[in-house]
């Protein structure tokens, strides 16, 4: 699965199978509108190649490196500095709170059967940094919180019967937890 951020309230996925009968991209859009998750999805199915295409696919299998034309746009020092600034974006105490009642939410809402893990949770904070450093600031608001939310915890959230009868999607749920779980107040630095 490879992600994209186009801008502060919109996301790209896109996640690329292989299977029997050939191959299937999906590539989901997700945009923050109004509170909530809006997401539109295409998938493409790719079937078999022709017989050149996949004579050339063999020919080249194992033929050097893939990674012979790959050229690096940062150095490691520069790298490893983003990181350290990353890993020292500030976090207020009653932004972690914040985390961990958005977290407990999916453990127990009424449309899931299986919440998001403590992984989940450290996943929110190491996302939340980056996304706010990202944002050019060196300290997490609720914003932050709330733009990766989506991407930490839709394949975290296991729907109930209850959930796929009623027709209610990841994005609904996740928007009525948002809804349950008050944002901190941090003051006028938001």
């Amino acid at each position: 699965i490879k992600m994209g951020l186009f801008d502060g309230s919109m996301q790209l996925v896109s996640e690329l199978k292989y299977y029997a009968g050939g191959t299937e991209v999906t590539i989901t859009l997700m945009r923050l509108e109004n509170g909530s998750y809006r997401e539109k999805e295409i998938t493409l199915t790719l079937g078999y190649p022709d017989y050149l295409s996949e004579l050339e696919i063999a020919r080249t299998a194992g033929s050097g490196s893939r990674n012979d034309n790959i050229q690096p746009v940062i150095t490691k020092e520069d790298f490893l500095t983003m990181q350290q600034q990353i890993h020292e974006t500030y976090i207020k105490d009653i932004v972690y709170d914040y985390i961990i009642k958005l977290i407990s939410a999916t453990r127990n809402h009424p449309y899931i059967e299986r919440g998001a893990s403590p992984r989940a949770t450290i996943a929110l904070v190491k996302t939340s940094k980056a996304y706010a450093w990202l944002q050019g600031r060196d300290y997490v608001v609720p914003a932050d919180i709330i733009a990766q939310l989506p991407f930490v915890l839709f394949h975290r959230m296991t729907l109930n019967m209850s959930a796929r009868m009623s027709g209610s999607k990841r994005q609904d749920i996740l928007a009525d937890i948002l809804k349950r779980v008050p944002q901190p107040y941090l003051g006028a630095k938001q």
